[in-house]
């Protein structure tokens, strides 16, 4: 049987220091100790991750062996951003009998988590002592990993690792594309975005998240082509997978045997078509894409859209935009034409709400609305809207440490018909994400008020919530870190403010986890045709 943990896409083989080329140059490594006990001559710790190479959502294995026993170590992280910033993260550690750390299983007694985290070292991530303000790590370019530095240090260090050197580093890959999916510009009827298409696979994932499962079922030879991007192995599927350039010669014959020995039992349908998605990012505007591409890794046509920016300004996008880049997803040939989704984050959920209640020209099949609010005037503008929520904002209110809260603006929620979406009318199963402490928007009350509505209209079998006590606006996929306030610039004056978003950390970082995987589980029960369907895996 294969067995895929935490939603793998790919076989994992242990970190060596040696697989990656010296390509990405670490600037922040210190000096030498100038002086070694004999002792610590004599360690040589062997540090592993687990893999080296994966999707941002893929958890990893991290584990230090050949220590003494109950020696003290920190394990740290360090990630050079786009925005050329240092992020950092570490936990303190001591080995067990057999000096060893495993990360999924012992516990940091300190540092940027405590207790066992498998994934503390991305989640816990901040900007190292002396950084800019307001800094928040988001992905720019997705043809491109995030590379992070694992290390291993003596003792338990809280600072300072710039000056200290480490006893072992692995350098780890986080893609947000797997290996074959396509990115393509779309410049189509006045409509601008990012198009994301799945390679040759179909990602399946079982609803019990006990035994979620992804199998993947590699169709196109082509694929092959892409696949050095990732650590190649064979213990996850039981066949051997020879050196890449042995790999390029005999892609057929490799092609053959994974298909006939291990995946085509669990091969849906050939190469497509795909369910489609059209990603709607908030009112920071610009083309965020790093979603819609990791949606795509998971099996969906996805089309990031770009309707806020200085190309695409809130004065020329109306309803018929929204409409026409969702005709542009539902007539792709590799599209599912009655299986195209909504997915709204912040301003994004308001517009995906008004488009599943009012529209008659389309008709999504589910909507994902996260950290938003269906309160918005209906009959006005998208440049109206904005130059009124631009206006409420400069009387909002300011924390101590001046930062922006603005969630004030929508409450108490209106009670007038053309001030808020009516839900009643939509038809469609909708999954609320709510962050309980989300000081951007009155999502807990939204949530409230759009399960009233939806109660007394009689369609409230349709919409499915989850509340994160501690989580904040800026839900995304998981294991990214989390900043509780950053930069901002408001849509119509682009005045810069630091916008409290909330969240806390650790409770943050949870939400994240869980509501990626409820989202992914909700997308491919209402987007995937029934006979498309695998039936649970028994593992």
């Amino acid at each position: 049987m294969l067995r895929l943990s935490s939603c793998c896409r790919f076989a994992s083989t242990a970190a060596r220091t040696s697989y990656f080329p010296a390509r990405v140059k670490v600037t922040a490594r210190g000096h030498m100790y100038k002086k070694w006990s004999s002792t610590m001559a004599a360690i040589s710790p062997i540090l592993t991750v687990q893999p080296t190479r994966g999707l941002v959502d893929e958890k990893i294995m991290v584990v230090v062996k050949n220590l003494p026993q109950c020696f003290a170590v920190t394990l740290h992280s360090l990630l050079y951003s786009e925005g050329k910033d240092y992020w950092e993260a570490f936990g303190n550690y001591t080995s067990d009998d057999k000096g060893t750390v495993t990360v999924s299983q012992d516990a940091s007694v300190g540092g940027t988590y405590e207790g066992t985290e498998p994934m503390g070292l991305l989640w816990s991530m901040q900007p190292v002592p002396g950084s800019r303000p307001g800094l928040r790590l988001r992905k720019m370019n997705v043809l491109t990993p995030m590379v992070v530095h694992i290390s291993v240090y003596s003792g338990h260090v809280t600072e300072g690792f710039s000056k200290q050197s480490p006893l072992a580093t692995v350098d780890i890959e986080r893609w947000y594309l797997a290996p074959g999916v396509r990115r393509i510009d779309i410049r189509e009827n006045g409509v601008k975005g990012t198009l994301f298409i799945p390679p040759g696979t179909k990602a399946l994932f079982c609803p019990d998240r006990n035994t979620q499962l992804c199998i993947t079922a590699l169709i196109v030879i082509d694929t092959f082509k892409l696949l050095d991007r990732f650590t190649p192995g064979s213990t996850k599927l039981y066949i051997e997978v020879y050196r890449m350039h042995y790999l390029q010669r005999n892609k057929l014959q490799i092609y053959s045997a994974l298909l006939t020995s291990i995946l085509l039992p669990f091969c849906v349908s050939g190469p497509g078509p795909f369910p489609g998605v059209l990603d709607l990012w908030g009112g920071g505007g610009g083309l965020v894409e790093y979603r819609s591409g990791l949606l795509a890794s998971h099996g969906f046509v996805s089309m990031a859209l770009e309707y806020l920016s200085s190309e695409i300004s809130a004065s020329n996008v109306d309803d018929k935009y929204f409409e026409k880049a969702f005709r542009i997803v539902q007539e792709h040939p590799l599209v599912m034409k009655d299986s195209v989704a909504l997915f709204g984050l912040c301003f994004g959920t308001s517009v995906t709400l008004k488009m599943a209640a009012y529209s008659k020209a389309i008709s999504p099949r589910c909507c994902v609305c996260v950290s938003g609010s269906h309160v918005q005037p209906v009959n006005k503008s998208l440049s109206e809207f904005f130059s009124k929520f631009t206006a409420d904002m400069n009387s909002s209110r300011w924390d101590d440490e001046g930062r922006l809260i603005v969630r004030d603006i929508t409450v108490p929620i209106p009670t007038e018909p053309g001030e808020k979406v009516d839900v009643g009318r939509i038809k469609c199963p909708v999954i609320l994400i709510v962050g309980e402490d989300d000081q951007s928007w009155a999502t807990v009350e939204s949530a409230e008020d759009i399960t009233q509505m939806m109660r007394a209209a009689g369609n409230e079998h349709l919409l499915t919530t989850f509340r994160y006590p501690g989580a904040g606006h800026l839900i995304e996929p998981p294991y990214t870190p989390h900043v509780r306030a950053s930069n901002f610039k408001k849509q119509n004056t682009r005045d810069k403010v630091v916008m409290l978003w909330g969240g806390f950390l650790k409770l943050h970082a949870d939400a994240q986890e869980d509501s990626w995987e409820k989202i992914l589980c909700f997308l491919q029960h209402h987007l995937y045709p029934r006979q498309d369907s695998v039936s649970q895996a028994k593992l």
